[in-house]
């Protein structure tokens, strides 16, 4: 997979998602990333975390269930809904039906 100019971040448990990128072939793009068992925090705040630390600006966060976006709530980022996943959440910004059309997105 080729993710053009894009820098990604993970925030999420454990290395659930480390595994989830290495299945995906995208572990040379990740930059950073943060999860509750290393941080204490929640998602949202770990969002907000990982932006701080790198100075990112332009974000959206990638997620599958209503955690994810109460999370982007929290965060202030907008929420791209994987209907691939595992939940159904409340709203969202954007959506995709497989992970190759989030690069259509940017």
């Amino acid at each position: 997979i080729e993710l053009k100019d894009l820098t990604v971040g993970i925030v999420g448990f454990g290395n659930v998602g480390e595994l989830v990128c290495e299945k995906l072939g995208i572990t040379d793009c990740i930059k950073d990333g943060e999860c509750p068992g290393y941080s204490g925090l929640g998602k949202g705040d770990n969002i907000k975390r990982v932006m701080e630390r790198n100075g990112y600006k332009d974000i959206v966060y990638v997620g599958d269930t209503q955690g994810d976006y109460e999370a982007t709530r929290k965060a202030g980022v907008p929420f791209v809904f994987c209907k691939y996943g595992f939940g159904k959440p409340e709203g969202y910004e954007y959506c995709v039906e497989k992970f190759s059309e989030l690069l259509d997105l940017f």
